[in-house]
């Protein structure tokens, strides 16, 4: 019985692809940190990440070589994320990172952008050599919101951004 529970808990706040956080998981998170006294006077970044031209990958070399490239980028990610901070996937090929790490001055865009250099290699799967980039979307509490629900809407309209202006960027949310 305990292992069933331990199996629908998984299967609840658990990527099945990836086993990273999924998007219920991430929102919990960011509510518990919000909620929390000790994050009032702290900054916390919620980093919106959408894979471009990922639709070109799935509909020219299949839907197995597409989840097999969704399982190399997670681990990519997860290699250069901190100790406290949380990556996770919110479906399709759209991932968050919850960012708890204090940063000073540029630190903090120079992480982010470590994650989007981390990318830039080729990937091979079985035959095909994959050029995949992403754009990045960042909002911070609380300049751009004060709840889970301003915060991610906030990074998601910058990674739009990111995408507007040529791809493969950056962007900081700016009203």
């Amino acid at each position: 019985m305990h292992e069933n529970e331990e199996k629908l808990r998984k299967l609840a706040y658990f990527d099945v692809l990836t086993e990273l956080p999924n998007r219920k998981m991430i929102i919990n998170k960011l509510e518990t940190l919000l909620n929390s006294y000790e994050y009032k006077y702290k900054k916390i970044a919620v980093v919106f990440i959408d894979l471009d031209n990922f639709k070109k990958v799935n509909d020219s070399m299949g839907h197995h070589v597409g989840d097999e490239l969704l399982q190399v980028v997670s681990s990519k990610l997860k290699g250069g994320l901190y100790q406290h901070d949380m990556l996770g996937r919110l479906g399709g090929d759209e991932f968050a990172i919850i960012i708890e790490t204090q940063f000073d001055g540029d630190g903090l865009f120079e992480y982010i952008d470590n994650f989007r250099r981390s990318l830039i290699d080729k990937i091979i799967i079985g035959t095909n050599e994959i050029d995949i980039r992403a754009s990045f979307g960042v909002a911070v509490y609380p300049k751009d919101g004060e709840n889970s629900q301003d915060l991610l809407k906030s990074a998601d309209t910058a990674m739009y951004k990111a995408k507007e202006l040529g791809k493969n960027s950056v962007q900081f949310f700016d009203k």
